[in-house]
């Protein structure tokens, strides 16, 4: 098998980037092939391994505790990882870049299309209501109205407007013109991965907008930061992190109505899998041994991250 890189880019820029490019390789201090100097970092804190459908993060029961994409991966818990990744190794957060052409994986089962009629941009403009296609794939297609695409995707912007420094009381005002000005480009968005990525289409039309905004409104209304859409790392760091944010939210309410997972499990993967209580405390609140609530925020967790690369796969 041809090798190919992971990079791991810390994002206080307080660690060099990391390059691995062996088969195997273990991420700490001291006795790990790969060093990572910082005291929250065990000695041998985890290990990527790269296999024919991609690369993959387990935790080596490290003190501090490993997280991908604000999930925890708890210790012989393999969790594959993706370009555009967070990976939180103790108190170092870094993001994740994949070299070379991508792996042969097998996506999940997609859900099913939901039905929606084909409209037109002027449609739309008479209507409230709007037409968005998504997929990689005839398999992964989906049509939403303009009220489901509003829904998934008006709390990234929201959030990520908010940390350009849009003024909080001009939020909704500004989420709806990035959309507007979205769908204005194309009367129909179809998505191309050979072309570029959904949410980076999305990325530009909202930094396009934001900055419109900030300029008619200079010296009317104060932006803090001032400098923040000029600054490319900080804003493809910050609007990356929403996304995922986000995400996470979308796949969680997607999965949970239906899981038929007793609600003590789905308390175990709040507490322990995402808020990152330690496991004795969680076990204590909840009344429940340590291995079982480990195991069921494991269970809890398998659900989430298929609900989550089946987003992946839909929009890029």
């Amino acid at each position: 098998m041809a090798f190919k890189s992971l990079i791991l880019r810390d994002l206080s820029g307080s660690v060099a980037p990391i390059e691995v490019t062996a088969e195997q390789a273990t991420l700490g201090r001291g006795e790990a092939t790969v060093s990572v100097d910082e005291d929250s970092v065990s000695r041998k804190h985890a290990r990527l391994e790269q296999t024919q459908s991609g690369w993959f993060i387990e935790d080596l029961g490290s003190k501090h505790g490993s997280s991908l994409n604000g999930l925890l991966v708890s210790e012989g818990e393999k969790v594959r990882v993706h370009d555009g990744d967070e990976l939180r190794l103790g108190g170092l957060r870094f993001r994740l870049g994949v070299t070379g052409p991508p792996f042969k994986e097998d996506p999940p089962e997609p859900r099913p299309a939901s039905t929606v009629p084909t409209i037109t941009r002027d449609d739309f403009l008479t209507r409230g209501s709007l037409l968005l296609r998504l997929g990689d794939d005839d398999a992964m297609v989906r049509e939403l109205s303009w009220q489901d695409f509003h829904g998934q995707y008006a709390p990234i912007l929201r959030g990520f407007a908010r940390k350009a420094g849009c003024p909080s009381h001009q939020l909704d005002d500004l989420v709806q013109e990035v959309m507007t000005n979205f769908f204005c480009a194309a009367e129909r968005f179809e998505y191309d991965p050979e072309k570029g990525r959904f949410r980076g289409y999305l990325k530009t039309a909202t930094i396009r907008t934001l900055m419109g905004w900030r300029n008619k409104r200079r010296g009317q209304v104060d932006w803090e930061p001032e400098r923040f859409l000029e600054q490319a790392q900080q804003v493809d760091d910050a609007w990356d992190r929403e996304w995922m944010e986000q995400s996470l939210e979308r796949a969680i309410l997607r999965v949970k109505p239906g899981s038929q997972m007793a609600e003590s499990s789905w308390d175990a993967f709040e507490l322990y899998g995402r808020r990152g209580m330690p496991l004795r405390d969680a076990a204590k609140q909840l009344g429940m041994q340590p291995e079982a609530v480990k195991k069921a925020k494991n269970r809890v967790a398998a659900l989430v991250r298929e609900e989550l690369e089946r987003l992946r796969l839909e929009e890029g």
